[in-house]
């Protein structure tokens, strides 16, 4: 019954987009805006999520639109997280034995300096 909703907002918007963004459409979940931390880009682009009704997600999208701001939908898939999850420990170990690798190469080779 409930959904995440996605948004960017352009840089000096989040005060704005804080204060109405309960009053954007009904059924929205209050206090529900959260900013993601560290994602914001190089023009100073932020990211936020709210979680809303599934029936009241249109009209808040048209709402923010209308107001430019960015608006993506956001669907969960734990199978998706599993994978990324197993595809990024893979990676991990990758990089561990070429570190492990490389040390002992450079160890090798100026072991005598």
């Amino acid at each position: 019954h409930l959904t995440t909703v996605v948004v960017i907002l352009p840089r000096g918007t989040e005060q704005e987009f804080s204060k109405t963004y309960e009053s954007m459409a009904e059924h929205v979940v209050p206090m529900s805006g959260r900013k993601f931390k560290d994602l914001d880009d190089k023009d100073g682009n932020s990211l936020w999520r709210v979680v809303m009704f599934k029936s009241a997600a249109e009209n808040f999208k048209k709402q923010c639109r209308e107001r430019r701001y960015v608006v993506r939908d956001f669907e969960y898939s734990e199978e998706g997280y599993k994978r990324l999850k197993t595809q990024r420990d893979q990676l991990e170990d990758a990089v561990k034995r070429q570190h492990e690798l490389v040390r002992g190469l450079y160890q090798a080779a100026w072991s005598d300096a």
